[in-house]
């Protein structure tokens, strides 16, 4: 609309041109008479496209190939980014491994303890019997219960003491003896301090049977001089009946130990492995969102290794979960002892591209796992060692943006900034009511956000700057809020595209509209996985926006009940002292659809309306005729008689400002809706009639 106010002022400023005729007039020197001068002032043919100044690049304004003029407007009412909505919290761990278990040598000892030296410790009258019955048949005599002397054995000369945090010690009794043993208790024992490692009882061993037991060694202390005492050996003898007795005879003592492991001692370690373990840590999160996949734009993994240990160890790190182009991370760390503990090393790893699996391989989430080899490279000396001994690991993963993130991204909204958009209107209307029958506004939103969103337009207002006015954009389709499309896992980097249609059937656009805002002001909030379904997965790239655009297309098909089109412009006029009356003689010819009124009003230096030229208020252009469709099917004309009187130009002489106002009205008062061409056109032509005094 603002293209009418162009070809209404342009006329306007066309009439006010004809004030120089009263300069031609002073020059003439006469003798004092009254005279009527009559001059012809203009006569122009002037079409909508001469004011519209209209071209295909003119921005607004669309001409169809029958001339007919739509107002378009396409424009960006605001774009959302990924990265701004969704971050990532850092990572902090630290684990710690106390030296449980070094694993050493089993014992493992084979003692034949005879019958001739049972005897020697039992002494006679039974020791007598068994020397005298050696190598026959004879009746075997009850002994005991009767201590039968210590058996020294030997364990790893390598070890000189240790503090057992596990393992266990088997004994198995051989009874070669020809006769049961009723009763049989004996000890181990550590020969340095005397010290009882272990205790067994046996009970009932039949002739040629053996028998076994275990005890656990769990917080006992070896060195590598132990023996095993017969406390106590005890026999009913044969009963009488003759058996062979052979002094080389034996109770066949196995010793064993199985899954030694000591917390702490001084001795040679061999080479093992120390720590083989995967450790899962909880990623923790803002709320509660399940993340499975990041792929990182940057970042950085620190970590810090301690280690207490008295020897050279390699430890092998790895994330199975971390990998870069499908490769998981590890590293291979040397620590060589040097004299002192703790072993320190730290390392630093750019994330950049770097994949992180938080899934376990798709059984959980959240989920960050390290796996940690600690080995032993033993020095062949002695070392010690204590339950103290650690190993400590902490890491951090920081600064971290995402390229790509999958998951359950949470529910949480964000909002775009308040965007005001130019229609192109031109601000100096007033009183607008203008009905345009076929308004739309399309709101295209173009979506790469891997994630459910629902949009509401928060704001959305229609201004008129002039006036100081707004009205709000209702309807059904932007009251509530709108679930808009998203693509899914397979179409990562796509935009799914929702259309909002608004149309005065599904809106108050009409209306909007009538007033002939000059500005819309928009602003959208949105909201992420608005149903709260935890279960979904989502994705989101740095690069997923939402963009919402708005395309208007108003064709200039529509009614016009009241356009008042207003300016003021500075205004310089002769002295009409000698002038009695003027008479402007106006005659139009007009195929434009709406009558157009005009008025002039002049004004001082303080803005007062001093007069104004009409009266009465006419419209000098008569609308044209138009058919049902709105098309205009014939011209109109008029002729126009508009006088002014000597009072009134003397009043004009103190005009230093003209108002301009134009008023239009289509067809029938503005009830046909009419169509607008850039082929319509007026016809004006301007004589100016004045009466003045010419004094000789």
């Amino acid at each position: 609309m603002r293209y009418i106010i162009v070809f209404v002022l342009s006329l306007i400023l066309l009439i006010v041109s004809s004030c120089g005729l009263t300069e031609d007039i002073n020059k003439t020197s006469m003798p004092e008479h009254f005279y009527d001068v009559a001059v012809p002032v203009a006569k122009a043919n002037v079409t909508i496209s001469d004011f519209f100044k209209i071209s295909d690049t003119t921005e607004f304004l669309s001409i169809d190939d029958n001339n007919f003029i739509t107002i378009i407007y396409k424009g960006e009412m605001g774009e959302l980014s990924g990265a701004d909505y969704v971050s990532l919290s850092d990572f902090n761990s630290s684990e710690s491994f106390t030296m449980e278990g070094i694993t050493i040598p089993e014992i493992n000892a084979n003692i034949d303890v005879l019958l001739g030296d049972v005897s020697n410790a039992i002494g006679a009258p039974f020791s007598t019997t068994i020397d005298n019955a050696n190598g026959a048949n004879a009746p075997f005599p009850a002994f005991g219960p009767q201590s039968a002397g210590a058996y020294p054995f030997s364990y790893a000369s390598s070890l000189s003491s240790v503090d057992i945090s596990q393992g266990d010690l088997t004994m198995t009794v051989n009874n070669g003896f020809p006769v049961e043993i009723a009763n049989l208790q004996m000890d181990i024992r550590d020969l340095n301090s005397m010290a009882t490692i272990a205790s067994f009882n046996f009970t009932n061993i039949p002739a040629g049977s053996s028998s076994s037991q275990t005890t656990s060694l769990a917080g006992k202390t070896l060195s590598n001089n132990l023996d095993f005492a017969l406390i106590n050996i005890e026999s009913t003898g044969s009963g009488g009946a003759n058996v062979p007795i052979d002094k080389n005879d034996a109770l066949g003592i196995s010793i064993s130990t199985q899954n030694l492991q000591a917390s702490g001692g001084t001795g040679v370690i061999n080479s093992q492995t120390l720590i083989d373990t995967t450790v899962y840590t909880n990623y923790a999160t803002s709320g509660d969102e399940r993340l499975e996949k990041i792929i990182f734009k940057s970042g950085a993994l620190d970590y810090d290794i301690d280690m207490d240990f008295r020897e050279d160890v390699i430890i092998y790190l790895n994330m199975p979960g971390l990998s870069l182009n499908g490769v998981p991370f590890s590293e291979q760390i040397n620590l060589n002892y040097s004299g002192s503990i703790p072993m320190t090393h730290s390392g630093s790893l750019d994330l950049e591209d770097y994949e992180l699996d938080l899934s376990n391989g798709g059984i959980t989430n959240n989920t960050i796992s390290c796996g940690y080899i600690v080995e032993i490279v033993s020095s062949g000396s002695q070392t010690s060692f204590t339950t103290n001994d650690q190993f400590s690991f902490s890491s951090s993963i920081t600064n971290l943006d995402f390229q790509y993130v999958e998951g359950y991204l949470g529910s949480f909204e964000f909002e775009s900034d308040k965007d005001t958009v130019d229609f192109g209107v031109n601000t100096n209307m007033f009183g607008a009511e203008v009905y345009f029958e076929e308004p739309t506004f399309n709101l295209n939103v173009e979506n790469s956000f891997g994630i459910p969103i629902c949009v509401e337009l928060t704001e959305k207002l229609a201004v008129k700057t002039s006036q100081n006015t707004q009205i709000e954009l209702t309807g059904s389709a932007v009251d509530d809020s709108i679930d808009i499309a998203y693509p899914n896992l397979s179409q990562t980097g796509q935009y799914a595209s929702t259309l909002i249609t608004l149309d005065k059937n599904t809106s108050n656009i009409a209306d909007v509209l009538s007033t002939m805002p000059d500005q819309g002001i928009f602003q959208v909030k949105s909201k992420a996985n608005p149903s709260g379904d935890t279960t979904v997965s989502n994705f989101l790239l740095d690069t997923s926006k939402i963009k919402i655009d708005l395309d208007m297309t108003v064709p200039f098909y529509g009614r016009i009940l009241s356009l008042v089109l207003q300016d003021t412009v500075d205004l310089t006029l002769q002295d009409f002292d000698q002038a009695e009356y003027a008479i402007f003689h106006l005659v139009t010819e007009n195929s434009f659809p709406a009558d157009i009124g005009l008025q002039l009003y002049f004004m001082d230096d303080n803005y007062v309306v001093l007069d104004s030229l009409i009266k009465p208020y006419i419209s000098i252009f008569e609308s044209a005729q138009v058919d049902n469709t709105g098309d205009v099917i014939a011209n109109t004309k008029a002729y126009h008689k508009i006088q002014v009187d000597k009072a009134s130009l003397y009043q004009l002489s103190n005009a230093s400002k003209l108002m301009i106002q134009a008023s239009l009205v289509t067809a029938n008062d503005g009830n046909t809706p009419v169509r607008i061409y850039t082929d319509y056109d007026f016809f004006v032509q301007l004589g100016l009639q004045m009466n003045v005094k010419i004094n000789p």
